[in-house]
């Protein structure tokens, strides 16, 4: 039953809203998208670079464990490190606990992302 709801939202429009979307939040919306686009795109294109460039051309101590690891992103689920991320960031992750207490800050929420 609560699909036909869906669908028949979606068949049956309300200007209205539409209207309060497009005038209010899509903005916002697609600058937000678009700022996070970019900054991804040209952080990883940059720190891509410059990994890459390490491994291949450069000789040192520990290059052959960091071309391995490089690789570790690709075998992790997304959703997999969504959640160890998600764990060491937490109120109660080694990160706010370390902020906590050496630093003596409050921390913040990652959930909310403010």
């Amino acid at each position: 039953m609560p699909i036909f709801v869906v669908v028949l939202s979606w068949l049956l429009p309300e200007h209205e809203l539409w209207a309060h979307f497009s005038q209010h939040l899509l903005p916002n919306l697609i600058t937000s998208t678009t700022i996070l686009l970019v900054g991804v795109g040209v952080g990883v294109t940059l720190l891509g670079t410059v990994l890459a460039y390490l491994v291949v051309m450069v000789e040192f101590p520990g290059r052959k464990w960091l071309e391995w690891a490089l690789f570790l992103p690709f075998a992790i689920p997304a959703y997999v490190l969504a959640f160890v991320y998600l764990g060491v960031f937490d109120y109660s992750g080694y990160v706010q606990v370390w902020m906590r207490e050496v630093l003596g800050l409050s921390g913040f929420d990652i959930r909310s992302g403010s």
